[in-house]
């Protein structure tokens, strides 16, 4: 039954209703948008996920924080690495810049394998983020998407350059001659999801397919940022049929 005396208090209020109403939310979002680029100035502040996202890496091996964890012995510098370890980009409750995020990784490829892929594995947990897992052995890890991108012939044409370096084989190591590339890798923010992208250091895209996942933001938790490390590096396991992949480290 209405309460007439309960809604008499509120007789100045006017319900305006959208034109569109199935548009109203895609509209608010353009339009909030346009503000930010246009007068740096957005209505939502800021935005963090339910869950948190990560890319699969390999690290140099500590034999105090690997304890247990798969470890190889590279070929080509004679190193050995932690494998199937987790750089946690995203994690659940943390603000997220509306720009998007953006780590360094290097990659050595072998030579005579340049025509082969890379391949980068995202994954995703709903843990706390005060408990998000090291590794694949940890519990709820989720694979969420892969990435597969690969140098052009451009690259190796150069021979060397800063970010593009050819390691000679020496006399006296058993070290394999390989190329070290320094790339990127960029998270990009969209209203509804999150696109990933590896960049070459001149800004060149070497993604060969579109990867990006849908996304469901909430409202920015006011609260101190821990300073991010800087990444350590990639390692894609998964391999394709006909091509094989390289493995992206430090």
């Amino acid at each position: 039954m209405c309460d007439l005396a309960w809604h008499s208090r509120f007789s100045n209020i006017n319900v305006l209703c959208a034109l569109e109403p199935q548009l109203a939310v895609a509209k608010g979002l353009v339009m909030d948008r346009t503000q930010a680029l246009s007068r740096g100035v957005a209505v939502y502040t800021g935005r963090c996920s339910r869950v948190s996202y990560g890319v699969l890496t390999r690290l140099p091996y500590d034999k105090v924080n690997h304890r247990g964890a798969r470890v190889t012995k590279d070929p080509l510098d004679g190193k050995l690495y932690a494998e199937d370890q987790i750089e946690w980009l995203i994690k659940e409750g943390e603000a997220v810049p509306d720009e998007g995020l953006k780590r360094p990784y290097t990659q050595k490829i072998a030579k005579g394998e340049e025509a082969d892929q890379i391949e980068a594995q995202f994954y995703m947990s709903r843990s706390p983020a005060r408990r998000l897992p090291k590794d694949l052995r940890g519990e709820d890890v989720t694979k969420v998407c892969t990435v597969t991108a690969e140098f052009t012939d451009e690259f190796f044409n150069k021979r060397s350059s800063d970010h593009f370096k050819y390691v000679r084989r020496n006399p006296f190591s058993r070290k394999q001659e390989h190329w070290i590339a320094e790339l990127d890798l960029q998270v990009l923010v969209g209203s509804t999801d999150l696109r990933f992208q590896l960049l070459s250091k001149d800004g060149q895209t070497l993604n060969t397919n579109d990867a990006s996942i849908e996304v469901v933001w909430e409202e920015a938790r006011m609260k101190k940022q821990k300073k991010k490390k800087k990444a350590k590096g990639l390692q894609p396991v998964t391999r394709t049929q006909t091509r094989r992949t390289h493995k992206l480290d430090s």
